[in-house]
């Protein structure tokens, strides 16, 4: 027999012990010990170590080092003591105790969080940040003592010993939790097998399960089943599987537990649970199906549960699951149809169910069975025929649904061609849903058989190929709808005969229409040529041609003769094709007079070349390919097949342009449709390499693209590695850096706002607060193009967008007003300082035209566009007054793509108004098609909706301009503004309203500013007596008669306030304001005809010079990009064109005294007056014209005053 050599005493006495000695004498009792053999030891000569060995002075040492050798030396005393223990059972509690300390504390993988900096305390969170989560296990100090520990307990399994001790159940369930909480991917196989073997070992000898071990068990599968490569989950998953039969009984009693409490006919919040305990049960059979052996039979019983439908329901759905899971090697069950031939039977009996919400769950449930169980098809594939009769429509829709979703094999060798034939049946159903789902199933299954239909493969030609010629036969039914014949129409066009996406590709589509041609009858092929339009096109009949030819005619409205003729034609043709080729006629009438008033010419070429019977093949694709550059953005889903060709292009190194293009895509693809994001990390490795070294643009996408991604880590590690970078704010790459930053901002606030704190006092310290070289150039605040900027200019631009995004990110917060504030104050700074962040920044036109686009796209927001005051809401109007043309031209184009959808409050409806006074012909044209475009988008809203957005903005507007800084209350001040007040009156009164708009200007007489600390409102009610005035005048020179208004009106609360009696009200309403003189020549007012200016062909036919700015030597080095690259920005982001200058110098003389008396030509607005001089010249050789206009008018009307029509109108 082998005796223990040891005899040191291992805890010394009458002397100071220090660490090292007792750390020494432990390794030498441990190798000693691990020397000897199990059953050849003699156990007594254990006896002196063996009480020492628990003693506090180790079990509670202050060094890992005793701590690990001791736990070493006692379970080698477990091993030489089995199967007996040397301990009590309190000493065994505190040994396995100390066991699970010592393991867990100390192979625990550290975590740390990274809090944001704090701007007062910027090293305040160093220390933390010096951690590190990325050390190896094996590095782990006593690493090796570790690894002996827990192969000592699995081997000799001496830890069976811990489920008798005191407090067991404690003991055995914190091993469980423990252990999934230390088990780690770089943990070897071993070891991960060894953890596996201990819980096995106590699950076995558990009597009964602790309900600690059910709760870690439960929720593994609750927390991972997702993501299956979790260390944990796998773990517990591994023990499940190595023990299902300790564990049956217990799943049994959770699920039965669950069901009885919340199972019989339960509320919304009990089918809640009941629905995560069947997710959670899906899961368990998903990855451990030997766990649910005793739950088949409780399913089975919920089958026939007649009076509960939820449960029913959701029984259904959950073993039509299971039935439909792939069978999985080594679990043990690999067919519960046949293991539970009863349990089957059941369930196919629900597909005759009294419920729809029950049948409906059955047909779902099917697909899963007929790809994965092959053995099951027959018998399901007659029940789903029956069904296809089902009396309810969305049975039968979701029966053609789920067979089209079929992959190809099984379609082939699964489904029978009368299966098939009778999905194709369902075309001919009374109910549209049904219909599409069928067509859209045939198309499919054409386009997924096709290439063996192509390679002539009589099998697949006679399962698939009667699909043309049977949605063919559908549609020319002389009782088919017109709805039918549209979806079989499109899916004609989108999968049985595409469009090639090559130009080149023009022989293979001819093969295919041959082909497609080939297994038609003579009835299909009549049907196939009236559907491609060519008989129509051999008649003359040619509606598409036709209504293109007819808005040319039109031109946007401005008709040179034959007005009449020409609106009848239009409307004529847009008639017949919305009744012949649309389902929602009054809606396609609505688009097509849109596109009509549109005007493009560029639309018009491209639309013709389209529906051209001489167009060539290339020539038609070369067309739609260019629809599909503007797909990647409106219409993403269309591009889902092709997203393997899209990732290869993303990596693209020697075309950066289509690189760009590839990950723009992605990016909407992957916002569109989760199920299309790439699984592999190289995609999302491309993007990050994308944002680190790419252009803005394609830093912007690309961020985008990894804020849609699976990764979720991916934007946490960008906006790290972005701001570790975030050093030199004159580096040209700091510009992708803050447009990936803005991007991320907006699609990942979480993400962002871990390092919030760093990059948004970077953006301020170091960008916007910094003052620009551009602000000592003396033409600082004329227009450049964007790219011309220095590179720190760009960089604010972009910076503002960071916190403008920043701000929308939180904008379903309860308190997001209150983070969006900084925000507001540094975009309303910037328009105050006319361009400037603060006084000591000097930067121009682009920063005050980008503040205010933010605070458009702010006031998307509701809660953000309450929280405007009225000064800063007239702040912002007034940039439609700016003495910069770009400023106003953009500004106003932002507008006209918001307001007409009326998401803003009703107040935003005056401020195109305030551009009457453009001296630009473009922009004066631009902001009445605005505000005519908010009369027609209100047209159909309530009554007080309505006159709330249309008519009330009227009161708004006189407010405005009586707040206006450059207002003048002269004859000539007046006059100006009377323009404002006609601008408005054009676009807004009718006959129907017009006793309204006079009814709202006499109001204003009867109120006081709500803002204005001062009694006197003189300015007020002189500009509601001018606005009476003048709608008198259009009243009578359009023959209208002013009514009284009878009903009730309320100016709006937030800028009017009642005068403080009824008695002050009337007498205000009783004085006159304005002077004779002033009434006298007001009288002219409002009496001129309502004319529509005519669209601008280009921009800049009579803009500004585009000044050229010397480059500063700090700048660096600029790519220069294309306008239309702003364009695709978010919407109205975009503030640089290409323009073209058009210097009228030479025309012009120095007068400036006469400009700025002239009407209109100087630009009121914060700065106008400053802003008149520079525009003096111009507008001499303007009023040089209007004169010579003025004549030509003069002469017109005097010939009107001798027609014989005048004087009948006149009667």
């Amino acid at each position: 027999m082998q005796k223990l050599d040891f005899p040191e005493k291992l805890i010394q006495t009458g002397k100071r012990e220090t660490t090292d000695a007792l750390l020494k004498r432990l390794k030498a009792l441990h190798q000693k010990l691990g020397a000897l053999e199990q059953d050849l030891t003699d156990v007594r000569s254990l006896d002196s170590i063996r009480k020492p060995l628990i003693s506090q002075l180790i079990l509670h040492h202050k060094d890992r080092g005793v701590k690990a050798y001791a736990a070493c030396c006692l379970a080698d005393l477990l091993r030489l003591y089995a199967p007996d223990a040397p301990y009590t059972g309190e000493e065994l509690r505190d040994i396995f105790q100390f066991f699970s300390a010592q393991l867990i504390t100390n192979l625990r993988a550290s975590s740390f969080q990274i809090r944001p900096l704090q701007p007062s305390r910027p090293r305040s969170n160093e220390a933390s940040q010096t951690q590190s989560n990325n050390q190896l296990i094996t590095d782990v100090a006593y690493y090796t003592e570790y690894y002996y520990l827990i192969e000592s307990l699995a081997t000799i399994k001496s830890v069976i010993l811990a489920c008798d001790v005191p407090s067991g159940d404690e003991l055995v369930t914190g091993f469980f939790n423990g252990f999934a909480d230390i088990v780690r991917p770089d943990m070897s196989k071993n070891l991960v097998r060894h953890l596996v073997e201990i819980l096995v070992a106590i699950l076995e000898e558990a009597s009964s399960i602790p309900s600690g071990i059910m709760d870690c068990i439960i929720s593994q599968f609750l927390d991972h089943a997702s993501e299956s490569e979790t260390p944990s989950f796998q773990l517990i998953v591994d023990v499940c599987n190595r023990s299902p039969e300790k564990l049956q009984r217990p799943i049994l009693a959770h699920f039965s537990e669950i069901q009885l409490a919340h199972g019989r006919s339960p509320a919304p919040a009990d089918f809640k649970v009941l629905s995560d305990s069947h997710d959670l049960l899906l899961s368990m059979y998903r990855y451990s199906p030997g766990l649910l052996l005793n739950i088949i039979p409780l399913l089975e019983e919920n089958l026939r549960a007649a009076d509960e439908v939820s449960l029913r329901q959701l029984t259904t759905k959950t073993l039509g699951a299971m039935f439909g899971e792939r069978p999985i090697v080594g679990s043990g069950v690999t067919d519960i149809a046949k293991a539970y031939p009863t349990t089957w039977r059941a369930w196919l009996g629900r597909k005759v169910d009294k419920s729809l919400q029950v049948r409906l769950a059955w047909v779902e449930a099917t697909r899963g069975i007929l790809v994965n169980h092959p053995e099951l098809h027959k018998s399901l594939e007659v029940e789903l025929l029956d069904r296809i009769q089902d009396s309810d429509e969305k049975v039968r829709g979701t029966i053609c649904k789920v067979i089209g979703s079929l992959d190809y094999e099984t379609l082939l060798r699964r489904i029978d061609t009368q299966t098939l034939r009778a999905v194709g049946g369902r075309m001919s159903d009374k109910r549209s849903a049904v219909r599409a789902e069928a067509s859209a199933a045939l198309g499919n299954m054409w386009t997924t058989a096709y290439s063996d239909i192509e390679a002539n493969d009589l099998e697949v030609v006679a399962h698939f190929g009667w699909i043309p010629e049977a949605m063919l036969h559908s549609w020319c039914r002389k009782d088919a709808p017109l709805e039918l014949r549209l979806q079989i129409a499109a899916t004609i066009k989108s999968s049985i005969l595409p469009l090639p996406s090559k130009a080149d590709d023009e022989q293979a589509w001819s093969d295919r229409l041959l082909l497609v041609a080939a297994v038609l009858d003579e009835q299909a092929l009549k049907a196939l040529d009236v559907l491609t339009g060519l008989r129509g096109y051999a008649k003359g009949s040619s509606p598409y041609r036709a209504f293109i030819a007819f808005c040319e005619d039109h031109n946007g409205g401005v008709i040179d003769e034959n007005e009449q003729l020409v609106k009848a034609r239009l409307d004529f043709v847009i008639n017949v094709m919305a009744r012949q080729l649309f389902v929602d006629a009054d809606k396609a009438k609505k688009d097509m007079q849109s596109f009509a008033e549109a005007n493009e010419s560029r639309l018009y070429k491209l639309f013709k070349t389209c529906v051209d019977p001489q167009s060539d093949l290339p020539n038609i694709t070369a067309v739609s390919a260019h629809f599909l550059s503007l797909i990647a953005k409106e219409c993403a889903p269309m591009f889902k097949s092709h997203v393997a060709e899209l990732l290869i292009v993303m990596n693209d190194k020697k075309n950066g342009k289509l690189a760009e293009v590839a990950v723009q895509a992605m990016a909407a693809i992957c916002k569109a449709d989760s199920e299309c994001r790439p699984d592999d990390r190289r995609p999302v490795d491309c993007a990050i390499k994308m944002v680190m070294h790419g252009t803005p643009r394609q830093a912007k996408f690309a961020a985008r693209f990894l804020a849609h991604c699976k990764q979720k880590n991916a934007c946490s590690e960008l906006i790290n590695s972005i701001v570790q970078d975030l050093v030199n704010p004159d580096s040209e790459q700091i510009l992708s850096y803050l447009r990936a930053l803005a991007e991320l901002a907006l699609s990942v606030p979480s993400a962002f706002e871990e390092r919030s704190d760093e990059i948004i006092r970077f953006v301020m310290e170091k960008v916007l607060l910094r003052k620009s070289t551009s602000s000592e150039d003396e033409a600082a605040d004329e227009w450049v193009e964007e790219e011309e900027l220095t590179v720190l200019d760009r960089a604010k631009l972009i910076s503002m967008r960071v916190c403008t995004h920043r701000a929308l990110g939180f904008a379903r917060e309860e308190n997001a007003v209150k983070i969006a504030r900084p925000t507001f104050d540094l975009l309303l700074s910037i328009l105050r300082n006319d361009g400037m962040v603060n006084e000591n920044t000097g930067e121009g036109c682009h920063l005050r035209l980008r503040a205010a686009l933010c605070m458009v796209k702010l006031a998307n927001v509701k809660a953000f566009d309450k929280a405007l005051s009225t000064a800063d809401f007239e702040m912002i109007a007034f940039a439609v007054q700016d003495p910069c043309f770009h400023i106003r031209h953009y500004f106003l184009r932002k507008l006209g793509e918001v307001l007409p959808a009326q998401r803003l409050l009703p107040r935003w409806n005056m401020m195109p108004s305030l551009g009457a006074m453009d001296p630009e012909t473009e922009n004066l044209s631009m902001a009445r098609s605005i505000m005519q475009s908010i009369v027609r988008a209100c047209a159909n809203f309530q009554a007080a909706d309505r006159i709330d957005r249309t008519e009330m903005p009227l009161a708004r507007l006189i407010l405005a301009l009586t707040h206006h800084p450059d207002s003048q209350w002269d004859h000539a001040g007046l006059k100006d503004t009377a323009r404002f007040i006609e601008l408005y009156l054009d676009c807004i009164a009718t006959r129907e309203n017009i006793g309204l708009l006079f009814h709202i200007a006499n109001k204003l007489k009867t109120v006081k500013d709500a803002g204005d600390e001062i009694t006197d409102y003189t300015n007020l009610y002189s500009l509601s007596e001018l606005a009476q005035v003048i709608i008198k005048n259009r009243a009578d020179f359009q023959h209208w008669t002013v009514t009284t208004y009878p009903g009730k009106i309320r100016l709006p609360r937030d800028i009017f306030h009642n005068l403080k009696d009824n008695q002050a009200a009337l007498e205000e309403s009783r004085k006159t304001y304005l002077s004779e003189e002033t009434l006298l020549w007001a009288k002219s007012l409002g009496r001129r005809p309502n004319t529509v200016l005519g669209p601008s062909r280009r921009i800049m036919a009579a803009s500004p010079p585009v000044k050229k700015r010397t480059k500063s030597a700090k700048s660096g080095p600029r790519k220069k990009r294309r306008s239309e690259e702003s364009k695709e920005d978010d919407a109205g982001d975009s503030d640089s064109e290409e323009m073209e200058s058009d210097d009228d110098e030479g025309q012009l003389q120095n007068t400036e005294e006469d400009a700025e008396v002239e009407e209109g030509e100087a630009v009121i607005g914060r700065g106008g007056r400053r802003g008149a001089k520079t525009l003096a010249k111009k507008a001499v050789a303007m009023k040089a014209r209007k004169m010579k206009k003025a004549e030509r008018a003069k002469d017109a009307s005097q010939k009107d005053e001798g027609s014989d029509l005048t004087d009948l109108a006149d009667e």
